[in-house]
């Protein structure tokens, strides 16, 4: 593709490009926040939860929603919370609200990415021992649905984001224990994720009004992947050191000949987030993390030990042993593979080697340590 980078550019200077802020939860972390059943399990505990105030904005942001559009007045007494309720075709109603006192029913469908073809009819006669006037049904969805033909004067959609905004107005998230809030935020926040995901975001809609634009970016974007590779190839072969990881944030240098677990390891991660900034760790892997005390006596008085931060050891199974940051000016970058060889040269090569001596005496490295020292 031939990219106008003029155009693009001016066009990345002038228009303002939607931000998305999304909140990742503990069932999006686990690839289950489109689980219905999962999710009624959720509505269920809040709607039966011991905390008054949840119970009661759970159940209240519902039937404010209900009032308004069926022709009915539950009064409900001492509600009862079901899930899965099974009638006698088993087949299943995922939430029932059911109040012996005053005779009543709410029978809910939770829908996040299913179609809509339940046999709803077999779900309202399963609760014929109340009236009608005593039942509402509920088809609760991510995006507006229409009602069967069928039961469309026994149920009424309404969707997760109006029963959760309802909830949100009545709720102080504050006034309730850190446990509880967390739980809340993290529900509501997946709420709003499954609404986004489903709808004409701002983002989405200026993806098709300027695809384009979009298209030529993230052509520069791959541009700008081959690069680093490519200079991170130019690291190995200069230095003699195999490059190991797939993974764009980072590459390790290592002598893989002799299974030297003592090595370098580039972090690029930045690069590709708009910032000119690399790191560069002397790492320590496996058995060779078990060195760490007889490394800081061996090194200590070592110049390009004494200027480097130490980082982060765990579990014993690897140790970002000694680290360094570097800014890079536009020169270094356009030049990334000599750049990241001269800095290793210059603050990491000694100490390299007298690491991967003292912790492999009998390894023989010379087909990269001249290579190393080299300028």
């Amino acid at each position: 593709m031939q990219t106008n980078f003029t155009s693009l550019s001016k066009f990345l200077q002038q228009t303002k490009i939607p931000e998305v802020h999304e909140k990742f939860g503990f069932l999006e972390l686990i690839k289950k926040q489109t689980n219905e059943t999962i999710n009624s399990q959720i509505y269920a505990h809040f709607l039966d939860s011991n905390v008054p105030e949840i119970k009661n904005a759970f159940m209240d942001g519902l039937m404010s929603i209900l009032i308004e559009r069926v022709d009915k007045n539950l009064a409900l007494v001492e509600p009862f919370i079901y899930t899965e309720v099974y009638t006698s075709s088993k087949k299943r109603i995922d939430i029932v609200i059911e109040d012996f006192h005053s005779q009543s029913a709410i029978i809910i469908e939770n829908k996040i990415n299913h179609e809509v073809n339940n046999p709803f009819k077999e779900y309202w006669d399963h609760y014929d021992k109340f009236s009608e006037d005593n039942r509402i049904g509920v088809l609760l969805t991510i995006h507006p649905e229409t009602i069967p033909v069928e039961v469309k004067d026994f149920f009424v959609n309404i969707t997760h984001k109006e029963w959760i905004d309802n909830v949100k107005s009545t709720l102080e998230l504050f006034n309730l224990d850190l446990r509880n809030q967390v739980y809340l935020s993290d529900f509501f926040n997946t709420i709003d994720n499954l609404t986004k995901s489903y709808a004409m975001n701002e983002s989405a809609m200026f993806y098709f009004q300027n695809a384009q634009k979009v298209l030529q970016a993230t052509e520069t974007r791959n541009q700008a992947v081959i690069f680093i590779n490519n200079q991170l190839q130019i690291v190995s072969s200069e230095l003699k050191l195999d490059m190991n990881g797939n993974n764009l944030d980072w590459r390790n240098f290592w002598d893989s000949q002799n299974g030297i677990n003592t090595y370098l390891t580039v972090i690029t991660e930045k690069l590709m987030l708009g910032r000119n900034n690399i790191m560069i760790i002397l790492e320590l892997f496996n058995d060779d993390v078990k060195t760490l005390p007889n490394l800081d006596q061996h090194l200590k008085n070592h110049p390009q030990y004494q200027t480097k931060m130490k980082g982060e050891v765990k579990s014993n199974k690897f140790a970002h042993y000694l680290t360094q940051n570097y800014e890079l000016t536009q020169d270094e970058l356009a030049s990334l593979g000599e750049t990241i060889v001269n800095y290793i040269r210059l603050d990491f090569a000694d100490i390299l080697i007298e690491a991967v001596k003292l912790n492999h005496p009998n390894k023989d490295i010379s087909h990269w340590e001249n290579h190393l020292l080299s300028v």
